[in-house]
């Protein structure tokens, strides 16, 4: 997980000022996330799912390579990889929440932006 929060350096070099700013508070919870599992967690949601959204969308390109899907996510996936599954990832999150709203159930996952 370290290697793909490691896209916070690497967004300068990527043209997708677009996906950039609004991944900001997520890459921070990742950023300051201390790496332990929790039910509460949102940033072991949020790493889980993504890691989940990046190892599916880099599938293919893995075994090419004969790498698994995580080693590939890890060492080759570029940013722009990173950037457009980890929107994704948030988009789904925010599904997520809005469905925890509209059932009268509100949880800590209302926290991400």
């Amino acid at each position: 997980m370290a290697e793909l929060i490691g896209i916070e350096t690497s967004t300068s070099s990527v043209r997708f000022q677009g996906l950039k700013s609004p991944l900001a508070d997520p890459t921070d919870v990742l950023r300051k996330w201390d790496h332990r599992r929790a039910a509460s967690s949102i940033a072991t949601s949020l790493a889980i799912f993504w890691a989940d959204d990046l190892g599916r969308r880099v599938a293919s390109e893995a075994r090419s390579n004969g790498m698994t899907p995580d080693d590939y996510s890890a060492t080759k996936a570029n940013a722009q990889e990173r950037l457009q599954s980890l929107t994704a990832t948030i988009q789904k999150l925010e599904r997520f929440r809005r469905l925890e709203n509209a059932a009268g159930r509100h949880q800590s996952i209302s926290a991400l932006p």
